[in-house]
This record gives C-alpha cells, structure tokens and sequence, in this order.
C-alpha cells in the first residue's frame, strides 16, 4: 500500500477528510467516527504486506433499527476504497478505447445468521458459498443474539472467516444495542474467531432526535426556529404512541411530512423557515395515531388457542375478564384503566407463552396498534452507574409503545440501587403512558409480592394478576401427548413417520401420577419444560435404538420413528424434573 500512499493526491485526501466529517455528524455515537479516524491512520501508514491485516479484523456494531447502520456500512465501504482496501469506483479508460467505463462501487452482501433451531442455518457455510469477494459483509446476529456459544454458531463464524480472508472482504457483525457489561459477553464470542473492536451506537436521547432534525432539515435548506423544536418533539411522540418510530428513518419522514406542509401552505412568505405552526401542519390526519377497532375473529381465534393449552381455563377468563372492561370502558368514555399486570409462576408454567397470547389478544382487540411483545430481562434495565439506568429504561418502554413490555424476573429490580431508579424510570411510564402499551412483570409468587409491597406506586397502576400454578401429573400427561401430535404433525412434512407403541400411553400417564407431591410442589419443578425435554428425550433415544449399529450419518435417513416404553424409561432417567 506503499503505492496507495504515494497516489494518495489532493482529490482523495479532500475526499477522506469529507468522510472523516461525515462520520463526525453521526448522531449518538462517539465511537464510529473514532472507528473511521483509526482506519485512515491505519491505511495510510501500513504497507502492501499489511494489507491482511485488514481482512482478517471484524467490526462489531451494537447496532438498533434506524440507529444509521446502514449509513455507517456505506462510509466504511467508502473509506476502504479511498485507502485502496476494496476497490474504488469511478471510471476507468480503457486502453485503445475513446469511451470511459464506469467501475462500481463494492457491495455490501448482506447475511442474516438464524438461530439454531430455525432451517437454512449457514453453519456448514451453505450461506457463503457464491458471495462476491472484495465487498462489505454484513452479517445480522440479532436473532441468534442468545445463542453465540453454541457449536453451530462457533462453526459458522470459522467458516464467515475464511470466506473474509480468501474473498478479501471485510466483515462487519450487527447486534442490538444493549448494556456495555453484557455486549461485551457478546464480543467475547466473537472475539475468538476475530481480531475483532466493538462499535456502540447507543439510543437517541430526546435532544438527539431534535439536533438531528434541525440536521436533515439544513441539509434541505431550511432553517429551524428554537420555538420549532418543542412542536416537533410533540411530533415525534405522536410516533412513538402508534408504536411506529424507528429511529432516523422516522425522523427524515418527519422532517419531509413537515416541509410538505410548510410547501403546501396557503401563506407563503418565501422564507425557508419552520416554525411551530409548520410542524403541528404536518399532523393533517391524526386518527392515524388512534388505536384501531381490532379483529373480532381474530381475537375469537387467539382465545380459542387458550382451550387448547393445558391448564388455561382460569387464565383465558381473567383475560376475558380484563379486555371486556378496557373496551367497556372505551365504548362508554369513562376512563381507561391500566393495562399492566402481573403474571407469577414457577419455571415451565408458561408465563411466557401466556404473555405472547395477551400480546397478540391486545391487538386483535383493537387496544394496542401493534401487538408485538418486547421481552426483556432485569438486567436489560440496569446500568453500571448511577444515573443511567432510568435512560436505559426509558428507552426500553419506548420501543415497547403500541405493544406489550414483558420482563423476566422483575423482581431483581428491587433488590439493587440501580434496579430500584429503573423502578422508578418504569412507574411514570406506566403511568404517563397508560394507554399506549401494556407492562406485565413475571416471575415467582413470594418474590414479586415483595417487590409490589415496598413499591406501593408500582402496586396501584398494576390492577391485573394472574398466577399460575404447578402442573399435576394429569396435566403433565395432557402436555407431554399435545407436544406428541405437534410433533408427529411437525415430522409428516419431512416425510418422517412419528408412532407410539400401544401401551406407551398408559405408561407414561402412570409414570406422571406417580410424581410425588413434594416434586410436583417445589418451586424449581420444570413443569410444562420438564415434559418437554422427555419428549425430546424420548425421540431421540427411539432414534439412536432404531438406527442400531448403522453408522451415525443414517440417523437422518430414517423415515420411521417408533416410540416405545423403553424409550420413555430412559428418558425419565437421565430428565431431571427440578
């Protein structure tokens, strides 16, 4: 790169130093422009022979929607074809010929890495093979976030290395942002494949929406008056109540809705300038931010399910019980209660799945416009310092807005400093926004009584609990043949035959009730996950005996799975159920 170096003329410097600024003027995000000035000093320094270097690094952002990833790959891919890392674009003038040929830009492969229980898991490097060379690879972890230690990951990212190091690409991993102590737990992972440096682009603040709206609208040529910003922060909240922000891409669809309307005026002065009446112009059709009126066969459906799952009954009349007053209410315009709630139980008793039920019930409803549920733990809400575990917080309820907050183990939060200014962060939300999304706090009985007795403000905006209890022997029975016939349904795609031997049935239903009731009461009881991983347990013993002395491989050639009650025994004894 010595002659990199020596070419290195006004033009390219000029346009480095245009880069360098434009890193600069990402918003929210010290460390990428700290990124983009090491590399020029790194490129302009090293040699032809360093040039590996480079393909052998790995960049990891901590990265939300709309938090300008993509923006930020794009300066990169620039910047690595200045410094002549990736080829450059522009035109080139072949020899013997009068007419320039225009030489593209690299791309930027795109590469979304699935968990390791979905299909058409690249970890065999199926989802490599074929990507050009000499490109930015970008490569998604969000969905297999929770799952990096795992073999089939591992294998993945020696294979996403060498398909860098022969195609001289440069890779760049993506993650969700997320507190610094846990990404870091992230990077590790990845560290030991990479020479690997981690890139965080934390969540905008309210002034960082603001500054970066008065950014895209002097790009535009449009002047901002201070009494503007206000207006536009009620703007951006109309967003937010509809559960529909997403970071920068709202706010430039914002900054073009307002010019718009200041475009559209009936007065017009000539001056380029928005002011607060431009801003509130833009809301020309606010019953876009309304709650809908829902889906009455869809939620007829969602309750439906319910009847299927063991032990549910109780639950899918609370739930009854709960909608019926917020719609009441709403068709009679008395006051809307909150909508949070508290769902306690063991391990294995479904809190979870009942939650992803309210979630989906809440939009059909028509209570909530979005529907999703956003799952967290404590530890998503605190931070190492004092002070920013209420921003943490706030941010999480945000993008929770229009949809359902769940947190895992919220009890924790009560038991530290910081966990207790997230409590806080977390009341006012409840409280300020109780019509735009719904908080349910899980985990065990005794602890979150606890939490609620020292947190009376927390007590009085949370008017629903459900509980759900231990499952009995006869309800472990239901649930271990209802994950049975899913299965069985789940291998006839594959064209794989799932059968019982006859007495397999009362063999097993016997082995239920004869759990003891001490097991069946301990709080560490796996419950509805303790039939499950005997399932599990089950078909994979039937396998391996069915395969016999074949060599392993021709466990995936087999079309015909039988269970039998030796296959269950075994199972039962390796399956812990606490």
């Amino acid at each position: 790169m010595d002659e990199l170096n020596d070419a290195l003329g006004d033009f390219e410097r000029m346009e480095l130093e245009l880069l360098r600024s434009e890193a600069e003027r990402m918003i929210g995000s010290s460390d990428f422009p700290a990124l983009c000035q090491s590399l020029i000093r790194m490129g302009q320094r090293s040699g032809e022979r360093d040039r590996e270097l480079f393909y052998r690094r790995a960049y990891v952002f901590f990265a939300d929607r709309g938090r300008g990833y993509n923006h930020a790959l794009r300066l990169m891919r620039n910047l690595f074809s200045i410094l002549g890392v990736l080829p450059a674009s522009g035109y080139l003038l072949p020899e013997g010929s009068d007419e320039p040929v225009e030489v593209p830009s690299p791309p930027i492969v795109s590469l979304s890495c699935p968990t390791v229980s979905q299909t058409g898991f690249p970890g065999d490097g199926e989802g490599l093979k074929g990507e050009k060379t000499r490109c930015i690879l970008s490569v998604d972890l969000t969905d297999a976030a929770e799952e990096l230690d795992k073999p089939r990951l591992q294998q993945f990212f020696l294979n996403v290395r060498e398909a860098v190091k022969d195609g001289q690409s440069i890779v760049v991993f993506r993650l969700p942002y997320m507190p610094r102590e846990k990404a870091m737990g992230k990077f590790r992972a990845i560290s030991r494949f990479f020479t690997a440096e981690p890139v965080f682009f934390r969540p905008f603040t309210d002034e960082d929406i603001l500054d970066m709206a008065e950014l895209f609208f002097g790009e535009l040529g449009w002047s901002v008056q201070e009494s503007a910003r206000s207006a536009f922060a009620e703007l951006v909240e109309h967003a937010r109540e509809d559960g529909a922000f997403y970071g920068s891409h709202t706010v430039r669809k914002l900054v073009d809705d307002v010019i718009a309307a200041a475009l559209s005026a009936e007065a017009e002065n000539g001056e380029r300038v928005i002011g607060p009446e431009e801003v509130r112009a833009a809301i020309r059709f606010p019953e876009l931010y309304q709650v809908g009126v829902g889906n009455r066969q869809d939620f007829r459906e969602i309750m439906a399910e319910l009847d299927d799952m063991v032990g549910m009954a109780e639950v899918k009349r609370s739930l009854e019980e709960i909608i019926g007053g917020m719609l009441f209410a709403r068709k009679t315009g008395s006051e809307l209660p909150a909508m949070h709630m508290v769902i306690t139980g063991n391990p294995g008793t479904g809190k979870t799945m009942v939650a992803r039920v309210i979630a989906r019930a809440m939009k059909a409803s028509g209570l909530l416009p979005v529907g999703k549920l956003v799952e967290c733990s404590s530890a998503d809400l605190v931070a190492q310092y004092v002070g920013q575990s209420a921003p943490l917080t706030r941010d999480v309820c945000r993008s929770a807005y229009g949809s359902v907050l769940f947190i895992d183990e919220a009890y924790i939060l009560s038991n530290s400093t910081f966990g207790k200014e997230s409590i806080a962060e977390l009341i006012v939300h409840m409280e300020n926004h109780r019509e735009e999304f719904m908080v349910i706090l899980a985990g065990y009985a005794g602890e979150m009584r606890e939490m609620l007795e020292v947190n009376p403000g927390m007590t009085r905006r949370i008017p629903y609990q459900i509980h759900l209890p231990n499952c009995d022997g006869v309800q472990l029975a239901a649930i271990f043949f209802r994950l049975l016939r899913k299965q069985r349904e789940q291998l006839g795609k594959s064209g794989v035959t799932l059968s019982c031997a006859p007495e397999l049935q009362a063999h097993a239903e016997d082995f239920f009730r004869s759990i003891p009731r001490e097991t069946l009461e301990d709080r560490t009881f796996g419950n509805g996950g303790y039939a499950r991983s005997l399932l599990e347990k089950t078909v994979a013993a039937a396998r391996v005996r069915m395969n016999g002395d074949r060599p392993l491989d021709d466990l995936l050639t087999l079309t015909e799975i039988r269970l039998e009650t030796a296959d269950f025994d075994y199972a039962a004894s390796q399956v812990s159920p606490c």
